[in-house]
């Protein structure tokens, strides 16, 4: 199982893990970050938090992939629940993913958002709307206080890296944004293009983990682009987590 990590780490280190199902593979209406999709991860941390022994300044949000673009607006739609999100290849954009696929016609994601939105996401038509309403790029500016972690493979082409950076440059600082000339070279070319300022050092990586090539940390975001797919490192994520905390109300300090 793809999050068994998860659970051995919670089992080890006394963490409380929960894994929603979100109403299933992304191919119906109440499925594909939906109002009650998003509602089951908030109830499904509520109950959690009543009961067991949950510390409330060290919630966390994980997803890959659909459950990466789901984890973004989970955030977007309730900032203050979060210590930390990290989303690997995530989504950021329906429409504009569905127009991408075109030029992947046997690919079966185009049917399941049109099954998932009630036709396609056309400009002008509801199902754009519905589509923009489920989607990261329309929201993610209210997530700008919530630490979040955003990774993608370099040779992702299920989803380009373009949707983590598009991601980034909302919750950045101005001047750390990544360009579109550089974003557009990065898709194609899936390298860095020259004069693009970053580290490719990361200490959450490790000798058996994913090669790091790029990484910006701005404001309460880091990306980072690493070489690979469409995949994503467990202990990298695990332990950037393990480092986030959220100051409670209670523990700020009132300046006269």
């Amino acid at each position: 199982m793809p999050s068994l990590p998860f659970a051995l780490w919670a089992e080890k280190y006394d963490w409380a893990f929960i894994q929603p199902n979100f109403r299933g593979v992304f191919e119906t209406p109440e499925a594909m970050a939906s109002d009650v999709a998003i509602q089951d991860i908030m109830d499904a941390v509520d109950f959690a938090m009543k009961k067991a022994h949950i510390d409330s300044s060290r919630v966390y949000l994980v997803g890959s992939s659909g459950g990466a673009m789901t984890a973004l607006v989970t955030a977007s739609r309730h900032p203050d629940m979060w210590a930390g999100v990290a989303a690997w290849v995530p989504v950021f954009d329906i429409p504009d993913w569905y127009d991408f696929n075109l030029y992947y016609p046997h690919r079966k994601y185009n049917s399941q958002i049109i099954s998932a939105l009630g036709g396609e996401p056309l400009p002008d038509s509801p199902a754009f709307d519905a589509g923009k309403k489920r989607s990261p790029s329309t929201q993610i500016h209210q997530a700008k206080d919530v630490p979040i972690f955003i990774a993608h493979g370099i040779n992702d082409l299920l989803v380009p890296a373009s949707h983590s950076i598009r991601a980034f440059n909302i919750l950045a600082h101005p001047s750390d944004t990544i360009s579109q000339e550089q974003m557009n070279y990065i898709v194609k070319e899936q390298a860095l293009p020259e004069g693009l300022q970053g580290t490719d050092q990361d200490k959450y990586f490790s000798n058996g983990d994913p090669a790091v090539v790029f990484s910006r940390q701005s404001n309460n975001v880091k990306l980072l682009l690493y070489v690979g797919v469409h995949d994503m490192a467990y202990n990298p994520t695990l332990l950037w987590l393990n480092e986030q905390r959220k100051q409670l109300a209670q523990d700020s300090t009132k300046v006269q």
